[in-house]
Order: C-alpha cells, then sequence, then structure tokens
C-alpha cells in the first residue's frame, strides 16, 4: 500500500507498525520456548546487523523497543481488564447490529393498509 499511495501518511505508519507488531509477535511466540531475557540477549547481538529496508528483521529500528519489552517483566492484564475489554468488543458488534435492526423490525410490524379487504 506504502508504494502504491506514497504520499498517504497513514499507509506509511501502518507499514512501519506491522513490521513492528510482527515481531513482537514472534518475540512472544519465542518467549513461550526460552527465557525472556535470553531472547533480547539474542536481539542485542542482533541489533548491528544490516538489514533490507523491505525485510522484517530480529533487528533494526525496532531493536530496542523490543528488548525493553523483553526485559520488562510480564504484566498480565488481569479478570477486571480481561472482562472490561471483551465487553466493549461485544458493544462494538452489538451497537450497530441494534442501530440497523430496528428500522427493519419497526418498518415490518408498521400497518401499512389499514382498510380491511374482507369485511366480517
Amino acid at each position: 500500500m506504502q508504494r502504491a499511495f506514497p504520499t498517504v501518511a497513514c499507509f506509511r505508519h501502518a507499514q512501519r507498525n506491522v513490521v513492528r507488531l510482527v515481531e513482537m509477535l514472534a518475540d512472544d511466540q519465542a518467549g513461550r520456548r526460552c527465557a525472556r531475557l535470553t531472547i533480547a540477549a539474542a536481539l542485542v547481538a542482533l541489533a548491528a546487523s544490516p538489514v533490507p529496508p523491505a525485510a522484517l528483521s530480529a533487528g533494526g529500528p525496532t531493536a530496542l523497543a523490543r528488548v525493553q519489552r523483553l526485559a520488562a517483566p510480564a504484566r498480565p492484564l488481569g479478570l477486571v481488564r480481561t472482562t472490561i475489554g471483551g465487553l466493549l468488543v461485544i458493544a462494538a458488534f452489538a451497537i450497530p447490529v441494534t442501530v440497523s435492526v430496528a428500522p427493519a423490525l419497526a418498518a415490518a410490524s408498521a400497518n401499512y393498509c389499514p382498510v380491511e379487504f374482507f369485511p366480517s
């Protein structure tokens, strides 16, 4: 997208953040098998290596933030924050559906033909 629309800043920022987030996801996967500090030490060793601009890499400009993230203790969200986040996600889907379904239900229940065709 960045090549197709080089003047759109949003795509430029998105490309950088996607690269950073994919690498952090890889760090998390590696953290399930090895110690986080071991991964951080490996990132420090790889940070000085040259990287092609379009490639994802262990080093590069995101290495410092990733090392700091790995060196800090993991902080799980906890039950309250996870519950609140889940409720917000449900609301984010439920509100638009409710808003779009309400007029359809109102139209379906409206009496468009008040005259009776079959008198008793």
